[in-house]
């Protein structure tokens, strides 16, 4: 069951931020259950399901950011940079939907990876390896993304990783705050 703590957590994550959260916390709960009743034959199959795990985790990185990028919407790290300097610049704004682009292309190669890894190597070196080559690509597209970074977009118009997040949790709460309000003015369907 613990295999499958990074994966609950995410969909307990996304349940709670649905509309219709009710509905997403029995899902989620539904499925531990079956987790639970279903462990001593999901244990013969431990390297499969890791494999499932991490390709999908990986592929639901690659949809948020990605579907951000589908036409009328606002790229991922478009709109981060947006609540941390306000209006984009078009240089700032290209340059956020190609990095936005970057990232997608990165969790989509690395939902592939552990399959390849699977294939192509012995099982019990998933585990070791795709959490090894995952956090040096991470790392390196952090890394890269940065020199890039400071190369074309002006001092002024660009920020830290640290201010990006501090700024995407404070609109988060706001947000939620505000939603939370709307629908405590709603007037009730019975009055």
């Amino acid at each position: 069951m613990s295999t499958f703590a990074p994966v609950i957590i995410v969909f307990l994550f996304i349940s709670w931020r649905m509309r219709y959260r009710v509905i997403g916390l029995i899902s989620v709960i539904a499925g531990c259950m079956a987790l639970w009743h279903y462990q001593t034959i999901l244990v013969h199959y431990l390297n499969w399901t890791y494999l499932i795990q991490r390709s999908g985790i990986f592929a639901l990185f690659a949809m948020v950011f990605g579907v951000t990028l589908l036409p009328g919407r606002t790229p991922m790290i478009s709109r981060i940079a947006d609540l941390v300097h306000g209006p984009l610049s078009e240089q700032v704004a290209r340059y956020t939907r190609h990095v936005t682009m970057a990232w997608t292309f990165l969790f989509a190669t690395m939902t592939a990876l552990p399959p390849i890894i699977f294939i192509f190597s012995p099982h019990q070196l998933l585990f070791i390896l795709t959490n090894t080559i995952s956090l040096t690509l991470v790392v390196s597209m952090l890394f890269v993304e940065y020199i890039i970074r400071c190369c074309t977009i002006p001092a002024g118009e660009r920020s830290g990783m640290v201010e990006g997040l501090r700024a995407y949790f404070h609109y988060s709460s706001k947000s939620a705050m505000s939603k939370q309000q709307s629908r405590n003015n709603k007037p009730s369907p019975l009055r």
